[in-house]
């Protein structure tokens, strides 16, 4: 055989490797997916935990740099999070419970408003007109529907049962919140020993790479969580400031701004559906159909106010996707992994696309990310020191130790 066949031979053996490396790395892949399928429901009070660990470590961390131990550090910030819960559900707590209460309340009255301006604008039909409710027969309407009353028992059986699951269903909720807790403590107390152990797994030859890609990660998804909490809750409290001077939802306005926080989390889509459903409310809750535009307004004023001032600095640089990757990732995302995917959407493709830069331009010794880019746009250099403080090194392990110095 020449020298030219064996150089073809070893070209087709190394193309033949990557594809069975590819073929490999699929079948792992698909694999790691059917065993997370089979124990989602333990790993829920993991991802609280880690959720936890990513917006505490930073204060234990700085309360560590001034000298207190982190056990000590790690106790205080949980007491400082008990004490906030306490406060929510002793002052805040009950008066979401009852605006809902009245929000229901105000259900009927509300359809009856929608019904009548629908009536008013001509688009009503007969088969969607209500009834002439005193022309009804009651004695024929019971005698009518009599013979379902067994069924109705039997419904009202089921409707037991289905009580007895949802209260078994709030003590699993219950119990997950306990364990997040829990593992995060111990998490957070153990953190730059389980650093430190991880990286001796990985071995020093990879040490860099290791701490590249947990930097990464880990600068991405403080980030993203740090900001998206802070931005999410001035937006509902500006939202529900504002729907207080509105007379016809003030009676909402807690329950409604708490919706509109949650709903912030989703980037674009979110905040038009809360702006969509406040509207609606004022509109036919209110007595004039004027307050759904002063609270459509109040809602957009108070975005725009979080967006152009708030936004922009504690998002920084470390969560920076094109709009196009931000749609395109919550729209597979979603349709992958439903409501779960819709939340985990933007951090997964940050740090993807983060991961892919690195990769691409080590592997090409091509610069591929530009201060100016569109798609693969990189931090610009004042912000190359906040990207490091979200590190593994400063945020997430704290002040190394004198063994970790010897190590590194």
């Amino acid at each position: 055989m020449s020298v030219g066949e064996d150089r073809l031979t070893e070209q087709w053996r190394g193309r033949a490797y990557a594809v069975w490396a590819v073929i490999g790395w699929c079948v792992v892949a698909a694999v790691a997916w059917w065993g997370l399928g089979k124990v989602a429901s333990a790993l829920i009070p993991l991802a609280m935990a880690l959720f936890i660990v990513f917006l505490l470590r930073g204060p234990v961390a700085a309360l560590e740099k001034r000298g207190v131990k982190r056990v000590a550090a790690t106790a205080l910030c949980f007491a400082a999070v008990l004490i906030v819960v306490g406060v929510v559900n002793a002052f805040i707590w009950p008066t979401v419970v009852g605006q809902a209460i009245a929000l229901v309340k105000a259900l009927p009255d509300a359809a009856s408003k929608a019904y009548e301006w629908v009536r008013g604008i001509g688009l009503d039909r007969e088969l969607y007109r209500l009834p002439e409710w005193k022309a009804i027969d009651w004695s024929d309407l019971l005698t009518r529907y009599a013979k379902y009353l067994p069924q109705a028992g039997a419904a009202g059986a089921g409707a037991a049962g289905q009580v007895v699951a949802a209260g078994s269903q709030v003590a699993t909720v219950i119990f997950n919140v306990v364990m997040a807790f829990v593992i995060a403590f111990w998490g957070l107390k153990d953190l730059p020993a389980i650093r430190r152990e991880v990286f001796a797994l990985i071995g020093p030859r990879r040490r860099d790479e290791a701490e590249m890609v947990l930097g990464e990660v880990t600068g991405v998804l403080g980030g993203y969580l740090k900001g998206q909490v802070i931005v999410s809750a001035l937006t509902g409290l500006l939202a529900a400031v504002g729907l207080a001077f509105i007379p016809g939802v003030r009676s909402y306005a807690v329950i409604l701004g708490l919706m509109t926080m949650a709903l912030n989390f989703i980037p674009y889509i979110g905040p038009a559906i809360g702006a969509a459903v406040t509207t609606v409310v004022a509109a036919f809750a209110g007595e004039h159909w004027w307050y759904a535009v002063i609270a459509f307004v109040a809602l957009f004023a108070a975005q725009q106010v979080v967006d152009l001032f708030v936004t922009p600095r504690v998002m920084s640089e470390h969560v920076d996707l094109h709009p196009v990757l931000v749609l395109l990732s919550i729209l597979v995302f979603g349709a992958l992994f439903g409501a779960i995917g819709i939340l985990v959407a933007i951090p997964t493709a940050a740090i993807a696309k983060g991961l892919f830069v690195h990769y691409y331009e080590k592997h090409t010794r091509t610069e591929l990310a530009t201060e100016d880019g569109a798609l693969f746009r990189s931090a610009k250099p004042e912000d190359e020191g906040a990207a490091g403080a979200c590190g593994p090194d400063a945020a997430a392990a704290g002040p190394r130790t004198g063994d970790e110095e010897r190590d590194g």
